[in-house]
């Protein structure tokens, strides 16, 4: 495997950010530089001093690289309604790092291809979303909202090598950019 490739299962988390139209990557954290620490947000109170450990933490120099669940939305505005967040899903979640580095885009796995992955499978039955979407469009037309990003959320069963997934995602896709992040807390996700 290629030093730049994703490993396996890395222990000490990774994160890659692939630019396909400019030929280069920017790798924030691997094995030979792992994050500094991460700061982890579980509960509603705990939203904002997250992030005010990350904010400062980034005036000291370090990098953060991560997320806001849009279920940590009510610490910021209570006003704002979400539904429940995914089991063990962090509402914040961002991995201190230095600087990133510069390294060769992903190279294309070869030989077999290394990874196996189930039938996607939805949160929700199609039922559910036709409900949804009215509802989305009942609102609207009463002015209650103009704008809503309604998702469900996809899994999949999923065994091999991680980084010939994202190697192979990111070659057949071809996309101006790819990200790859891969921490150890994240397989409890």
């Amino acid at each position: 495997m290629p030093p730049t490739a994703v490993p396996p299962h890395p222990p000490h988390g990774v994160l890659r950010c692939d630019d396909l139209a400019a030929g280069t990557a920017l790798l924030f954290a691997d094995a030979a530089r792992p994050a500094r620490s991460v700061v982890e947000a579980r509960t509603l109170d705990a939203v904002v001093p997250a992030l005010e450990r990350v904010q400062a933490a980034v005036a000291a120099g370090s990098w953060a690289v991560g997320f806001v669940a849009y279920e940590g939305a009510p610490a910021l505005d209570p006003a704002l309604v979400t539904r429940e967040p995914g089991p063990g899903v962090p509402l914040v979640w961002f991995a201190l790092t230095d600087a990133p580095r510069a390294a060769p885009v992903v190279p294309p796995a070869t030989g077999t291809r290394g990874w196996t992955a189930g039938a996607w499978t939805a949160d929700t039955d199609e039922a559910q979303h036709a409900a949804a979407v009215t509802g989305v469009r009942e609102r609207i037309a009463r002015g209650e909202t103009y704008q809503v990003n309604l998702t469900l959320r996809l899994s999949a069963p999923f065994d091999g090598d991680a980084g010939a997934l994202y190697a192979d995602l990111v070659h057949g896709q071809r996309g101006r950019t790819a990200r790859c992040s891969s921490w150890p807390a994240a397989r409890r996700w």
